[in-house]
């Protein structure tokens, strides 16, 4: 590759990478073992094979190892890298027939609203917009923290950002927030902010600068605390604004 192709950041620390394979192969840690196929699709993990397709099919081969293990996680994954990927085989057919099966018999949600995303730019189906929002429900339903948190910032746009204490905003925020991914509460974190007394607020920025400092922006996150007390207002619609809002949510 030429210089001008080469990534903007490092390799990943070999030791960290070889600690995270360790714990996936030998103690078949489920989390070690997605943040390894992570790593694999979207970080440079050794100078050798930049321009290759070698982690990816890395990532497919261990997603795979995961899905016959019974998760439905590395299903999914497996699944969506046969949609487009570089690797030597992409079979779209296959892809989609195994996300319809995590969706309608595992009630996987993330694979839900995967068919949904897709359902909704695929204007040669019937009604596409509204089995896309269907799809966007039952992902929902399903524990898809992301496909809450979709439905509520479309409840958000028609009410032209003004309704937070709209009961349709309300559950779908609160759903977005009751799994394990902290991501998916900051739709959650912005209307309690808003529904709040001004003596609950100070306990609402604790909880933001807790969440940020999980999330390990370290030094930043007072400073993120301090926008958010001071100019709140304008965070939230840049925040809004940067979001895909539409396809969700019903009347």
């Amino acid at each position: 590759a030429s210089q001008q192709a080469m990534p903007s950041y490092v390799p990943t620390a070999p030791k960290a990478h070889a600690r995270l394979a360790k714990q996936c192969e030998e103690k078949q840690d489920l989390a070690s073992c997605l943040t390894l196929v992570h790593r694999y699709r979207h970080v440079m993990v050794s100078i050798e094979e930049i321009g290759t397709t070698q982690q990816l099919k890395n990532a497919y081969k261990l997603y795979s190892k995961l899905c016959k293990q019974g998760h439905d996680e590395g299903c999914h994954g497996k699944a969506e890298m046969l949609f487009g990927t570089t690797l030597t085989r992409v079979d779209t057919a296959q892809g989609l027939r195994d996300m319809k099966a995590l969706c309608e018999e595992k009630h996987y949600g993330e694979s839900c609203l995967f068919l949904s995303e897709l359902y909704k730019q695929d204007h040669r189906i019937k009604d596409h917009e509204r089995v896309s929002r269907e799809l966007l429900e039952r992902a929902c339903t399903y524990g898809s923290g992301n496909a809450c948190m979709k439905i509520g910032y479309a409840r958000l746009k028609e009410t032209r950002q003004r309704d937070f204490a709209d009961s349709r905003l309300l559950i779908y925020s609160r759903k977005a927030c009751s799994g394990d991914d902290p991501n998916t509460c900051a739709l959650f974190d912005l209307v309690s902010y808003y529904n709040t007394t001004r003596e609950k607020q100070k306990h609402l920025q604790n909880r933001v600068l807790e969440r940020c400092l999980q999330q390990g922006h370290g030094a930043y996150c007072p400073v993120i605390v301090f926008i958010l007390q001071i100019f709140f207002f304008f965070l939230f619609l840049f925040f809004l604004g940067s979001r895909p809002v539409d396809g969700g949510g019903g009347g």
